[in-house]
């Protein structure tokens, strides 16, 4: 029986997108810091709050007010006022003071418009423009119940009098004690503070829908793609900068949410610190298995969410104290993680060089260095040397990371995807396999179970015949009529015609274990071929007469003699007839030799029913059976063709099978021609 073994699934290639998003994410970076770069600035350094701007080119510039301011402290003075105090007055740290009114003098070109912009500091103020009141972010108060605190953006054009520009803000600070200087302003025309403000805005708008777009595909990969913690982990930490830069990017949940008061903006900029480090480290863990040291790793998760509760509910004032402890944990922490990465023990340095041979791998590691260096740089000034873009420098650098972190991710759950339909197309292959092997099991417990009942069949004819027979010889047995008729020899003709043909099965179920044990002995010598075919049909001419067939033969002269064991050659030709007289009941059998080259080939052709088209392509194997249609209880033991082609084979020849409906079939076999053995 014919078994199609399961098919070995294809070795996948690697994907493509690991390789192209470094330089994806380094285009991004390039995007985010040229091509939405503002004007060009020129540093402005004051002295007692006094900054001169004559004969600056501001028309290809923005000017940068940078020095210490004059103020007032603990006093919400007017313009007036504050000229008129006679107190002391101090220069810079006004931001520190729980209430303070600060000056800065501005000289300028006289006749000439300046436009000023800058994000409110993050408490409330109150801005004075020449001696006149501009504008209010939150209400500023002499205690904390009077004080409210917001944030803002402010744009506004002014003209100088008498040559100076004289700002004077009040600020009350009760809700924190650190940012925010009074004086740093940007200034230039109307068209340079524009191409500020918009490059501001586009990449607030890049970094805030990215974070978004992110999120929510990520989220959408969790949910359809097996729940993969890696893909939730990462969808909440783009929410979470989402949120962040949304309350510090330009303010843009200031317009976007107006009814959203400074102490949640403030609570969200702050949360959003130890959130990030949870979830990085959550990844981290996922993405780099068994490097992460786990009680650190728990102890920092630990430590992360004591720091969200204080962030939930401690007093604003307390909360900037704590940031420093903040930042010194999580300095610790990075240090242990790269320690971890890279500085291990052996054997932790060999499992992540087993890691790390992952494309994703060294995505994450990437961006996790990119961000790193990029918050240095914001923490520090060096932007001011390297003419960087002043604004979300941070920002930046979370979505670089953030892309490298979906790159990473990305990847890691495609594979992991592929595995899983790896693993499927196995368990389908192995199961289509057993299910062959078991269909097959099947059919070969069908086709015993035939060949059984064929068997008992075959047997029981004979059996039956010789019984009666040898019953009516033996009570004729002394009838002299019967005797002088020939009756008693006639009968025991038929009892050895059974009885032989009961010594055929038994001789062919025996060929057929000695096959599959491949004990078939064999005895080859040099044969006539036309002798041994006519000796054959002599001993098969009565079974032709039974189904009134006719035998034509076809045998030319000189042929020459072949190689072969002429009793298991006989035993082919036996069963080549017998099959084609079972077929054909009136008709014609025909057989025919022909010499081609260093093979004789006969064939047995007959004019019957043919083989049945649902069995020929297995024909040759074992228990196989074609019953004739013109009478069923003709059937075989589907043993002789599959015994006659293993004699065949192991002769060195061919047998196949030519068959139509209806219209007769063909057998066919070869045999080498026997060469004269040279030099003994």
């Amino acid at each position: 029986m014919k078994q199609s073994g399961a098919k070995t699934p294809l070795q996948k290639s690697k994907p493509l997108f690991p390789y192209l998003s470094i330089p994806l994410i380094l285009l991004v970076v390039v995007l985010l810091i040229s091509i939405v770069s503002p004007p060009p600035r020129q540093y402005v350094e004051g002295r007692y709050g006094e900054f001169d701007l004559r004969g600056l080119d501001l028309e290809n510039y923005t000017a940068f007010l940078a020095g210490p301011s004059e103020h007032i402290p603990d006093a919400l003075l007017s313009p007036a006022e504050f000229e008129a105090w006679e107190g002391e007055r101090f220069f810079g740290g006004e931001s520190l003071r729980t209430a303070a009114t600060s000056r800065i003098r501005i000289y300028v070109e006289d006749g000439t418009w300046y436009t000023f912009f800058r994000n409110s500091i993050d408490y409330s103020h109150r801005i004075y423009v020449n001696g006149e009141w501009l504008l209010d972010i939150g209400r500023p108060g002499e205690s904390q119940e009077t004080d409210t605190p917001n944030t803002g953006r402010i744009t506004f054009t002014a003209q100088g009098v008498d040559g100076v520009i004289e700002l004077v803000q009040q600020s009350s600070n009760h809700v924190h004690r650190s940012g925010g200087s009074h004086n740093w302003w940007n200034i230039g025309t109307s068209a340079t503070i524009f191409d500020w403000e918009r490059a501001e805005q586009y990449q607030t708008n890049i970094i805030l829908g990215s974070f978004l777009m992110l999120a929510v595909l990520f989220f959408v990969l969790f949910l359809t793609h097996g729940r993969n913690p890696v893909t939730l982990y990462f969808a909440m930490f783009c929410i979470a900068w989402f949120m962040r830069m949304g309350v510090i990017g330009g303010r843009v949940f200031t317009v976007i949410f107006p009814q959203m008061d400074w102490f949640t903006k403030f609570r969200i900029e702050y949360i959003v610190i130890p959130v990030s480090a949870i979830l990085t480290l959550a990844i981290v863990n996922i993405i780099f298995k068994n490097i992460l040291h786990k009680p650190v790793l728990y102890s920092i998760y630990g430590i992360s969410a004591v720091f969200i509760a204080l962030f939930m509910f401690l007093d604003t004032v307390i909360m900037r104290d704590v940031l420093d402890a903040v930042f010194v944990v999580y300095g610790v922490a990075i240090v242990w993680l790269f320690g971890c990465l890279f500085i291990r023990h052996p054997i932790r340095r060999k499992k992540l060089k087993q890691h790390i041979t992952n494309t994703e791998q060294i995505i994450f590691l990437f961006g996790l260095m990119l961000f790193i260096v990029a918050a240095l740089v914001d923490f520090g000034y060096f932007v001011i040397h390297i003419n960087l873009p002043p604004f979300h420098m941070t920002g930046v650098a979370m979505l670089v990371f953030a892309l490298c972190e979906a790159a990473a991710v990305f990847t890691t759950m495609m594979n992991r995807i592929e595995k899983t339909k790896e693993r499927q197309r196995q368990h389908e292959a192995e199961e289509l396999r057993l299910q062959a092997s078991n269909d097959a099991l099947e059919t070969l417990s069908r086709m015993k179970t035939e060949f059984l009942a064929t068997i008992s069949h075959e047997l029981k004819t004979p059996l039956t015949v010789i019984s009666n027979n040898a019953q009516l010889a033996r009570m004729h047995a002394e009838d002299d009529r019967k005797m002088e008729s020939g009756f008693i020899s006639e009968t025991m003709r038929l009892i050895t015609g059974d009885a032989e043909r009961m010594n055929m099965l038994i001789n062919q179920l025996l060929d057929a274990s000695r096959v599959e044990e491949g004990r078939l002995s064999y005895k080859f010598v040099r044969a006539d071929i036309a002798a041994l075919i006519r000796d054959t049909i002599g001993t098969f001419k009565t079974e032709l007469n039974k189904k009134n067939n006719n035998l034509i033969l076809h045998l030319p002269e000189g042929l020459k003699p072949v190689y072969c064991d002429r009793e298991r050659i006989y035993q082919v030709l036996m069963n080549l007839l017998s099959n084609a007289n079972r077929f054909t009941k009136g008709g014609k059998i025909t057989i025919s030799v022909e010499e081609k080259q260093s093979f004789i080939s006969i064939s047995v052709a007959d004019t019957g029913e043919g083989i049945p088209e649902a069995v020929r392509e297995t024909i040759f194997d074992r228990y196989t059976t074609a019953n004739p249609k013109s009478d069923k209880s003709l059937s075989g033991t589907g043993l002789g063709l599959y015994i006659s082609k293993h004699i065949i084979e192991t002769h060195g020849g061919a047998i196949r099978a030519e068959s139509e409906n209806g219209q007769g079939t063909v057998m066919s076999f070869t045999l080498p021609v026997y060469e004269e053995e040279s030099n003994g």
